[in-house]
């Protein structure tokens, strides 16, 4: 029989029209009898919310829910096939194992660098990226009835085509695939659907009514089913099966429909399209796009009050907790506007449509610091989750074994809490692992994990513990290379052991998407693991390559949303058509997103698309400017949000949806979209916090008296930056990550050191001899990288020690004529541990600091030296005071402080003061004398003084200017108000200081 088309119209959404229209077909003697209905939609979404609409539009009829497919689900209802069709991963598997067999010279020809063999093993991966390619080339060809065989022929025969040798290529590449499934007696999919095609063998499998299949297909709103599936319903029709297309849109445009409901792509893109322009809103930025979006709502609100429900019985659903209350300040170009409605608007009244899925975290993010509830209903990419970003991790740990990939596995939050567990049955617990591993990747920069720890016995003990307890997720011959399916159980184990501790909660939405995440994966490894391992297409693979065959799969899989509270919806374009929210907002209305370009593509370019009656440009137009003109008659409140700029600042074009207007309407539009004031960025709204609740503060300094005890260097600290010294030295706060790849200063300076305190130590320091000293130097540098980074460090620590070395050859030469002077070096004091005690208004306060050397001399006395080992030599005088000559300031007090520590250890002074300078000029001077007197060692000692009375008078504030450093966004360096912020504390903090009399 005919297919038949209804038109829903457009007073209403199309899924509320639908309902309307399921029941008074069905609906008859106390039943809505769906049972024999086969309901087609074009998503998931618009199939689960029309299973709600129907059971709240059944009132009192006892609903029989129809089956409802999707319409990339309904071509597999249609036919019973003949020969085993092969499931997505034999056919991942096929095709890269035909692909990996093939002609070298005809893959070069499809791909430049195709993947190939590499450090023994062949690059899997690579392969199967490749085969997914292909597969969804052929899925698409193969969709609208065109073999990858018959490209070259066809576009030849309609085009000037150039691309010819590389469609042979391909379908060579075609031909050897499926010759390959056979091999192990399966066919594809597509070929299954071709078969039943040609051989008018479409029905609906079993039968029809309650002995079978449906005896009716209703097709909603599907605009785009492709060649295949049409012929294949157009052969089902011919039988007992009835099949209506319910169109939404008033018949009166039944011209931009074909007989089964789809697009006639022409009719539409000649289409007019006269928006009003009030219903458009124009802003600079996405997050400016944000904020418009909770104008849009606040202007809906104001002007038009409580608006009707979606659907009969939703307002009954509603509850208090669902209601929108909107308080926020939102600044505009004339006048800050303050608004405060209590509305009666359900959130789940509202949607919010992302014409970039990108922008939906700060959209979301918006809407709930505005007191409004948002949800993403686009399901997120399982990729994402944690189960599938954890075995990610693991792979790449398992097959590089480095430290930085290590180092990511540690930081997954389910793997620290499973760390948590196993180390805390320990005896000696680990539990700052994390930190643990920042240190000692920055102090040995070992690039792979090794048998061998470096540094001392404790952590490398406590390193060893935490390492063994991810090991053990793991076979220990979890490299060796065995058939796929049966490493299956070990990955299935391994996520046992990770999150089989404490029972997952379905109520919990986070641990929910964990529960459906680990099913999927579950059914993944199910498939795996149903595999032969004999057969000739199943890899043999490491398991961190199995793995990576799983996740693979699961790549373009979404994990549906939770349901809960009524929220406001955020969802993507193609699912707003059959979308029954009354308040629609849609964001990043642009050229490019709506509608869809794709102008670029490795194998299809929109011209051969054309040709070969795929899905093109034109056609995307088409049904974005359909579905745009069916959410426009059946709304009232629609709002259309277009972007001036990108995120990255790069200029945007309206779409052309919003310029399909009457060519009398066009200049004015564009006017308004490039004119000077348009879309002018926004200030930000603060929109979650009370007036005088601002908690973007520098959190304040609270600790009075903390410190009686201090190093020489730390001065330095306090007078470069009160707070900073705060962070430092009271809070103990300090930067540590595990990036290094190379020695950063500090590291630098602290292996010279090393090697310079043995020479310090060794015989060799008091000799004449300059060779001598040189090989010493060279030996003990050698031994010192060995002790730090082991037989094998990274090449930059190799160069740099070659630079190091380099540095010690000049010295040496240095040290043996100081030697021939008469100066010694005096072994009580290399590299010694001094403390000193100064008293400050009658109280001790301790000093302590480590001189790198002492030097002897008979007539001249005591030199104290530091080494410095910077790029950039700085003398004594230019980084201890600044300022002009009659006003000269101490900004650190190291070396005058020395000669406390000197005369404390029993050393008679007076004391010489210098560098020993190893810069990356060799050619510089390697002694640098401080020209300072005993007068100008006692100023500052003074200033030593007056910095430790108002460290114990608790002064850490304010801090001083903004420093590239670590504490930079503590301090809030960035902001523009920064200098106010501080200003406004200081005041605060005076005013606390006078109501307890403290000056």
């Amino acid at each position: 029989m005919p297919i038949a088309r209804h038109f829903l119209g457009w007073d209403e959404p199309g899924l509320v029209r639908a309902v309307a229209w399921l029941r008074a077909r069905f609906g008859r003697e106390g039943v809505l009898d769906l049972g024999e209905v086969m309901i087609v939609v074009p998503a998931r979404r618009a199939g689960r919310r029309l299973l709600e609409l129907l059971a709240m539009g059944a009132d009192d009829l006892v609903l029989i829910p129809p089956r409802i497919v999707t319409q990339g689900e309904l071509p597999e209802q249609l036919y019973k096939p003949k020969g085993k069709v092969a499931g997505d991963l034999l056919a991942l598997l096929a095709r890269a194992h035909g692909l990996r067999r093939a002609d070298p010279e005809v893959l070069r020809v499809v791909v430049h660098d195709p993947p190939g063999p590499g450090a023994g093993a062949e690059d899997l991966s690579g392969w199967l990226a490749l085969a997914q390619d292909l597969g969804r080339l052929d899925a698409e060809l193969a969709g609208q009835g065109v073999a990858v065989g018959q490209v070259a022929q066809r576009c030849a025969a309609e085009m000037d085509f150039t691309d010819q040798p590389r469609w042979e290529a391909l379908g060579q590449l075609q031909a050897l695939y499926e010759a390959t499934l056979a091999q192990v007696g399966y066919i594809t999919r597509d070929a299954a659907r071709r078969a039943a095609v040609e051989g008018q063998c479409c029905a609906i499998p079993g039968g029809l009514g309650a002995s079978g299949g449906p005896r009716e297909i209703v097709l909603l709103a599907t605009l785009d089913l492709n060649r295949v599936t049409r012929d294949m319903l157009m052969q089902v029709s011919e039988g007992a099966t009835q099949i209506t297309a319910l169109v939404q849109a008033p018949e009166s445009a039944a011209a931009g429909f074909d007989d089964m409901g789809c697009l006639n792509v022409e009719h539409w893109h000649e289409a007019r399209l006269n928006i009003p322009m009030e219903r458009v809103r124009i802003a600079d930025r996405p997050r400016d796009q944000a904020y418009e979006v909770l104008r849009c709502l606040e202007e809906i609100t104001a002007d038009q009050g409580p608006t009707p429900g979606r659907a009969k019985g939703k307002a009954e659903a509603r509850s208090s907790k669902s209601e929108i209350r909107i308080q926020s300040k939102i600044p505009n170009s004339k006048s800050e506007i303050c608004v405060a409605h209590g509305l009666e608007l359900a959130a789940d009244q509202i949607t919010v449509g992302m014409g970039d899925e990108a922008q939906a975290p700060m959209v979301q993010r918006t809407l709930e610091l505005a007191g409004v509830p948002a949800r993403a209903a686009v399901g997120r990419r399982l990729a994402l989750s944690r189960p599938a970003l954890f075995l990610a991790s693991w792979a790449r740990w398992l097959a590089s074994d480095r430290f930085d990939d290590f180092a990511a596995l540690l930081r997954h939050p389910d793997v620290e809490a499973y760390l948590a567990t196993t180390l805390a049955e320990a005896d000696d617990g680990v539990h700052d692992w994390l930190s643990l591993l920042d240190c000692y990747v920055s102090e040995h920069l070992q690039g792979r994990l090794a048998h061998h720890w470096l540094g001392e016995s404790k952590r490398q003990a406590r390193l060893k513990g935490v390492h063994d307890a991810l090991a053990a997720l793991a076979p220990a011959d979890h490299a060796r290379g065995r058939p796929l399916p049966q490493w299956s159980q070990a990955i299935a184990d391994a996520l046992g052991r990770l999150y089989g501790g404490e029972p997952l909660r379905r109520g919990d939405e986070q641990e929910a998407q964990i529960i459906r995440a680990l099913e999927l994966i579950g059914q993944v490894l199910r498939e795996q693991a149903a595999l032969e391992p004999s057969s000739p297409i199943v890899p043999e693979v490491t398991l961190a390559q199995a793995v990576n065959v799983a996740l693979s799969q699961l790549a373009e899989v979404e994990l549906p949303r939770q349901g809960g509270p009524p929220a406001v919806e955020l969802l993507g374009w193609l699912e707003l058509h059959l979308d029954d929210a009354p308040v629609l907002i849609v964001t990043g209305v642009n050229e490019g997103a709506i509608p869809q370009s794709v102008n670029a593509d490795a194998f299809l370019p929109d011209h051969v698309r054309r040709v070969l009656g795929l899905t093109d440009n034109r056609h995307r137009y088409a049904r974005d400017m359909a579905m745009l003109t069916a959410m426009l008659h059946s709304r009232e409140h629609v709002r259309l949000i277009t972007g001036r700029r990108g995120a990255e600042g790069d200029p945007l074009v309206p779409s052309r949806l919003l310029l399909a207007c009457e060519d009398a309407e066009l200049p004015q539009r564009m006017q308004r979209f490039y004119g000077e004031h348009a879309g002018e960025a926004q200030r930000q709204a603060p929109l979650l916090l009370e007036p005088g609740d601002d908690r973007f503060v520098i959190p304040l300094p609270s600790c009075r008296s903390p410190l009686v005890k201090l190093r020489v260097t730390a001065f330095r600290d306090y007078l470069a930056c009160p707070y900073r010294f705060y962070l430092r030295h009271v809070c103990r706060l300090e930067a540590l990550d595990d990036r290094a790849v190379e020695m950063d200063g500090l590291a630098f300076g602290n292996l010279a050191h090393s090697v310079l305190e043995a020479f310090g130590h060794s015989d060799v320091a008091a000799s004449p001899d300059e060779q001598a000293i040189a090989h010493a130097l060279q030996s003990m540098l050698e031994e010192a990288r060995q002790r730090q980074y082991g037989g094998n460090p990274p090449a930059a620590v190799l160069i740099q020690c070659e630079q190091l070395r380099e540095r010690l050859d000049r010295l040496a030469r240095w040290q043996a004529q100081q030697n021939r002077e008469g100066w010694r070096i005096g072994r009580q004091g290399v590299e010694r541990d001094l403390s000193a005690v100064l008293e400050v208004d009658g109280e001790p306060f301790t000093i302590t600091g480590r001189i790198d050397r002492v030097d002897v001399h008979e007539v001249h006395g005591h030199r104290i030296l530091d080494y410095k080992t910077g790029d950039t030599a700085m003398t004594p005088e230019q980084r201890h005071r600044t300022g002009s000559k009659h006003a000269k300031r101490w900004v650190d007090l190291q070396l005058p402080l020395y000669t406390l520590l000197a005369a404390s250890a029993g050393m008679a002074g007076p004391f010489g003061l210098g560098y020993v300078q190893l810069p990356k000029d060799l050619g510089r001077e390697v002694l640098d004398e401080a020209p300072w007197g005993e007068e100008e060692v006692a100023s500052a000692i003074e200033e030593a003084r007056r910095i430790i009375r108002l460290i114990r008078r608790g002064v850490f504030w304010p801090p001083t200017e903004a420093v590239a450093d670590e504490f930079a966004a503590l301090c809030m360096d960035e902001a523009l108000d920064r200098a106010q912020r501080i200003a406004a504390q200081t005041r605060g903090l005076v005013s606390a200081a006078a109501r307890e009399g403290e000056p």
